[in-house]
């Protein structure tokens, strides 16, 4: 390899990796702002949680979760990511059970104050 093709390799390489960085960079932007989401949306759900109590509404509400799930479906035709479908419903999976999670627990932290 003359020297000539040996530097144009090395550009190349350069170029690349400068390249990965950049799209590295903006996926970690992307991530940060779903975890600002999910940060606001354990908020929210707080504050459902804490209505649910003063109303003695039970925490798992199957229809709204229905509702979630199907809105849910529908976004992911719309937007094209059927293929990911699976995985994506996994995650809501995750995110609905946080949410439970955290207001049973605020549930349960509230009973334990009043007795």
């Amino acid at each position: 390899m003359d020297p000539e093709e040996e530097t144009n390799l090395q550009n190349q390489g350069h170029t690349a990796i400068s390249e990965l960085s950049e799209l590295r960079n903006a996926i970690n932007h992307i991530d940060a702002g779903i975890l600002d989401l999910l940060k606001r949306r354990k908020e929210l759900s707080l504050s459902v949680a804490k209505l649910k109590q003063e109303h003695t509404l039970p925490v798992l509400d199957k229809e709204r979760e229905e509702e979630l799930l199907s809105t849910l479906s529908h976004l992911i035709e719309i937007k094209d990511l059927k293929e990911e479908e699976e995985y994506l419903v996994q995650i809501w999976g995750k995110i609905l059970e946080m949410s439970r999670d955290m207001q049973t627990k605020l549930h349960q932290d509230e009973s334990s104050i009043e007795r």
